[in-house]
């Protein structure tokens, strides 16, 4: 069975080369942010310390107005035993132009990938998995948000509030965590909460104290402000392609 990305988002809205060297220099001066973004789901009553039934991950490249994400599927597998066992297996490559909305999807990373399709962000063509540049990133939550101490986790001091939402009658907690030394980053879990506290929004545990109910966390993992010659090759190849395959908008 194949569960697309998708599924999960209704919950939660949801290199082979060795070769190393300077950025060339059309990188110089750009905005580039490597990240994974990472969603863990657990059993009821469990804590984020318990161990996730589901893992996921994936990364984004982004340089300026280009993007790319690594869509992953889960996949679970059962055996004639009753066995199962899940894999989180790439899917695809999507490259964006975010100026002008225009989306490449190629089957491998590397500069001479083959594409799959190509669209824009206004057509019809569901956009899932990955960042989702497209998404209003938004928690609606009740009431006002509860400030907490300061914390620190794997030696990351992060600020922390708490906020309450209820979802199809069940009332969840979502702890957030604010991490002050990425205050040039564009990317935060929530940007109005985020300006409420005056630091980006890079990680949430939600949780319930219903027996039933959704815990998960929702993180940015911060990787580097740099791409490698072989990143570099990528972007310069799939930013070549779209300016000679232009998205024609319906």
């Amino acid at each position: 069975m194949i569960l697309p990305l998708s599924f999960f988002l209704l919950i939660i809205i949801s290199i082979t080369s060795c070769v190393s060297g300077k950025p060339v220099a059309s990188f110089k001066g750009k905005n580039i942010q490597v990240f994974e973004f990472i969603t863990k789901h657990y059993e009821p009553a469990a804590t984020e310390l318990s161990k996730p039934f589901w893992d996921f991950k994936e990364t984004i490249w982004f340089a300026d107005s280009f993007a790319i994400e690594e869509i992953r599927q889960l996949n679970i597998l059962e055996d004639s035993k009753g066995i199962t066992c899940q894999s989180y297996d790439i899917r695809h490559y999507r490259f964006s132009d975010l100026r002008k909305q225009a989306i490449y999807e190629f089957a491998r990373f590397n500069d001479t990938a083959t594409l799959i399709r190509k669209y824009s962000y206004g057509d019809s063509v569901p956009v899932v998995g990955g960042w989702g540049f497209n998404y209003t990133r938004h928690w609606d939550y009740q009431g006002t948000t509860e400030a907490l101490p300061d914390t620190a986790i794997d030696n990351v001091a992060y600020k922390q509030a708490k906020i309450f939402r209820t979802v199809n009658n069940i009332p969840y907690i979502i702890f957030c965590y604010f991490n002050c030394d990425k205050m040039g980053t564009v990317f935060n879990l929530d940007p109005d909460l985020s300006k409420t506290i005056g630091c980006p929004l890079v990680k949430i545990y939600l949780s319930t104290p219903q027996k039933k109910g959704l815990h998960m966390t929702s993180e940015l993992n911060f990787l580097s402000n740099s791409l490698t010659k072989e990143e570099q090759k990528v972007f310069t190849a799939w930013e070549k392609y779209a300016k000679e395959n232009p998205v024609l908008k319906k």
